[in-house]
Order: structure tokens, then C-alpha cells, then sequence
């Protein structure tokens, strides 16, 4: 079978994965704190109803969705998930500055208005 999703294992808020990963990332544990940020961006999405919670998401999966919804950040979300991958699944020691860029990522993601589908113009919506 293929890798697990990206929230698979204990349920934790965004907030908990964030802790998470601003710990890991304060001892040198950048693998953690890259898996831990990630995390935190997923979560945070369902929090904010932006994404279902379906289990077995993908990292690759988050990416995709989400990249309409924050067009701004849509490359450093595909970045972040690669990292996140290689890191998790690859057994890749993550670089500093990738630690740092997807823990950055959360934050922006955190700061950034979405950008929500006009419900006027979908087709079969009530006008």
C-alpha cells in the first residue's frame, strides 16, 4: 500500500502541530519540524473549512486543493509538499532553509484571506 495521508495518526489541532514544529525546529530536528508544518497547513485548512478532513490525504493532495484557494502561495504549497514527502517517505534529511520556508508557509497561509469560489457565477447556484 502507498504512503499514509498526511493526517493519519493522533488527531491535533493546528495549533498542536504548530508547537510541534516550532519545538522540533528549536532543537535542530528540521525532519520534524518540516512534517509538523505541513501538518499544521492541513489542519489549519480544515479548521477554516477550506478543505473536508478525508483521511488519507495526501500531501500532494493538500497542495492541489489548496492552491486555488491561496493562488499566491500555490508554487511553496507544491514546494512544501515534495519536502514533505521527501522527508517523510523518502527519508530525506530536510535542509535548513526547507524547515524554515514551510514553517514560513504555515504562517503566510495563517495571515492570507482565502480566495473562495463566487458562488453568483457557479453553475446551478441560486441567483
Amino acid at each position: 500500500s502507498g504512503p499514509d495521508g498526511v493526517l493519519d495518526g493522533p488527531a491535533r489541532s493546528a495549533a498542536e502541530h504548530r508547537a510541534a514544529a516550532s519545538r522540533a525546529l528549536a532543537a535542530g530536528d528540521r525532519d520534524t519540524a518540516v512534517v509538523e508544518s505541513y501538518r499544521a497547513i492541513t489542519r489549519a485548512a480544515i479548521e477554516r473549512t477550506l478543505l473536508d478532513d478525508l483521511p488519507g490525504r495526501t500531501a500532494h493532495e493538500v497542495s492541489v486543493a489548496l492552491g486555488p484557494v491561496f493562488p499566491a502561495s500555490a508554487a511553496r504549497l507544491a514546494s512544501a509538499a515534495d519536502t514533505f514527502d521527501a522527508v517523510l517517505y523518502g527519508r530525506r534529511t530536510a535542509a535548513p532553509e526547507a524547515a524554515r520556508e514551510v514553517a514560513a508557509l504555515d504562517a503566510t497561509l495563517a495571515a492570507t484571506r482565502p480566495v473562495l469560489p463566487d458562488l453568483a457565477m457557479t453553475p446551478g447556484a441560486r441567483r
